[in-house]
């Protein structure tokens, strides 16, 4: 009788817990990381416009800014909007915002070095706009 007590208070146990967590309710969502970025600086924007992500690591995008004497490369996506907005201003000082992404070598192409690829760094671009007071 004594083994069967302990059962049914390790039920009762767990059930009590699992009524615990439930009464807890979801877990809380994780906040998602992400560097944002506003460049101002002339845009420069090539003729054919890579618009895979992924082919970044080995390709040019075919866009870039110039702020001073840094340049870094944009990604304007496959949406047409951002891309029509940036072929009307190339050449143009203007302010880009976006999301600072990070391209990983391809798995394929690591395996050909001795050493470790870097990351590569590029700008997601989300928006384009005129810059104020040239």
């Amino acid at each position: 009788m004594r083994p069967m007590l302990l059962v049914l208070a390790g039920i009762a146990w767990l059930f009590a817990a699992n009524a615990q967590a439930q009464a807890k309710g979801p877990p809380a969502k994780k906040q998602v990381e992400y560097i944002k970025v506003e460049i101002r600086g002339v845009l420069y924007v090539a003729d054919k416009v890579e618009t895979d992500l992924q082919k970044l690591y080995t390709e040019t995008s075919g866009a870039t800014i110039k702020a001073g004497d840094e340049v870094l490369e944009l990604y304007l996506g496959d949406g047409k909007d951002i891309l029509a907005t940036a072929k009307k201003h190339k050449g143009k000082t203007i302010v880009v915002t976006g999301t600072l992404v990070s391209i990983n070598a391809p798995s394929g192409l690591q395996r050909l070095t001795a050493v470790p690829l870097l990351p590569r760094l590029v700008v997601k671009v989300t928006g384009i706009k005129t810059a104020e007071g040239k």
